[in-house]
């Protein structure tokens, strides 16, 4: 699997300014595959979660114990968008898929929010990675279930990141989530200690 990218992006959506992370990521499977691995609630519940509702275009979804909200276009094979409804804010999640060639696929996953005082607070303290840590856990995740058809290790995510190989999957996620915020112009030591703090908080750690 191709090295993770990732980055950060002022735009403007639905006539306001907002701020999105953005990941990058191949996977070893065709386009036809991965898509329905997205898609399909009952491998989804395998990598990721137990999703409800009407998956189709226009319908709506319920992730257990997460978000909600309406599927605003699914264009099979290669592009998903949604909205992502959850503690009372709305968000927007655009997953495209391009083949790379016959059996590598590159998924781009992008996540927006509207840009207002209380995300600039919540950014202050948590970085992208508040974010993005949580989608690299999901993603590798997938990676694990393509694999070997088995649900991860992550999929038992209170047990997970309490162990070593967890809290060294999220260090590494949370150092690129520290680098693609200094590369969008964050101040180093402040991106340092945002990335901390996420760190601190998905491991339960204190430092």
């Amino acid at each position: 699997m191709a090295e993770i990218e990732r980055s950060v992006k002022d735009l403007t959506w639905r006539g306001g300014p907002a701020r999105a992370i953005v990941t990058t990521r191949q996977y070893n499977t065709h386009i036809e595959d991965l898509w329905d691995a997205i898609v399909n609630p009952e491998r989804l519940q395998r990598w990721f979660g137990v999703v409800t509702g009407n998956l189709t275009e226009g319908g709506q979804y319920q992730i257990e114990g997460n978000a909600h909200g309406t599927i605003e276009t699914c264009t099979k094979p290669s592009h998903l968008s949604l909205t992502w409804e959850a503690n009372g804010g709305i968000g927007w999640l655009l997953v495209s898929l391009e083949a790379i060639e016959q059996n590598n696929t590159q998924l781009r996953l992008e996540h927006i929010a509207r840009d207002d005082e209380e995300l600039r607070t919540f950014w202050a303290q948590f970085g992208p990675g508040a974010l993005g840590v949580g989608w690299d856990i999901s993603l590798d995740g997938l990676v694990q279930y393509l694999a070997t058809g088995e649900a991860p290790d992550s999929a038992d995510e209170n047990w997970w990141t309490g162990t070593e190989a967890g809290k060294t999957s999220i260090r590494a996620s949370s150092k690129g989530w520290v680098e693609a915020a200094i590369a969008f112009g964050e101040p180093k030591e402040a991106a340092e200690t945002a990335g901390q703090t996420t760190y601190n908080f998905y491991t339960g750690s204190e430092g």
